[in-house]
């Protein structure tokens, strides 16, 4: 069973720091650093990641809401990087 309210929760702490501006200008290895820490809270607290991750969250972060993995592009629409568009079409 899925903590679907940790998941929400933690989509809605991103947004509030997108809001507040905190995450502006990060550098790639900060992305890269957020996400490992999301990562970690979703397995180590049965958190679903397209909770946490949204499409708006994908883009800011470079990473791929399909297969997770960091990605330089983001499809602004999906959420999805290159090879993940792919396979879905």
């Amino acid at each position: 069973m899925s903590n679907h309210d940790g998941g929400y929760m933690l989509n809605t702490m991103m947004h509030g720091l997108v809001k507040i501006r905190a995450l502006d200008n990060m550098s790639s290895r900060q992305k890269k650093n957020i996400c490992k820490l999301l990562w970690h809270l979703c397995c180590d607290y049965d958190c679903n990641w397209g909770e946490i991750i949204d499409t708006e969250l994908a883009v800011l972060l470079s990473t791929c809401m399909e297969c997770y993995k960091d990605r330089k592009i983001v499809d602004k629409e999906t959420g999805l990087c290159v090879n993940c568009s792919r396979e879905t079409q």
